[in-house]
């Protein structure tokens, strides 16, 4: 069975090969994303696979060459559940200097050994954070 940081390394992988079914697998059938502007609930089907590929065509645009796990916060919250902070460091072709990092909150579910993101709290707009760096 995989520790928590594994599994954001590995979710990590996946989000840089630009393959939106390797990610999905990352997430619950349902689960739940929120902003500080906004919060949404999702289906892991089709709409959300079209979804993660526009967000890796926007990665991709602004040149992501780094997504690495710098830090992990992992409680467990009973037997099936963990609260996770992750702090991810990020890189982008246009600043290759400038390491850029954000905190993304999750609910972890542990079932059978596997973990799926059930809700990701975001601390930081990453479009207001990727301007202030210059990026976009």
């Amino acid at each position: 069975m995989k520790d928590v940081k594994e599994f954001f390394k590995d979710y990590a992988s996946a989000s840089l090969t630009g393959k939106a079914n390797q990610v999905a697998a990352f997430y619950a059938q349902q689960f739940m994303a929120t902003t500080k502007d906004n919060s949404a609930t999702f289906e892991n089907d089709q709409k959300f696979i079209a979804w993660l590929n526009s967000v890796f065509e926007f990665n991709k645009k602004f040149g992501l060459q780094k997504m690495e796990v710098k830090h992990v916060d992992s409680l467990s919250i009973g037997e099936y559940f963990y609260k996770v902070t992750v702090t991810w460091e990020t890189v982008f072709a246009k600043r290759p200097d400038e390491k850029m990092n954000f905190n993304i909150h999750y609910i972890l579910n542990r079932v059978d050994g596997n973990f799926k993101i059930v809700l990701y709290i975001s601390e930081e707009d990453q479009e207001e954070l990727m301007k202030s760096k210059g990026i976009l």
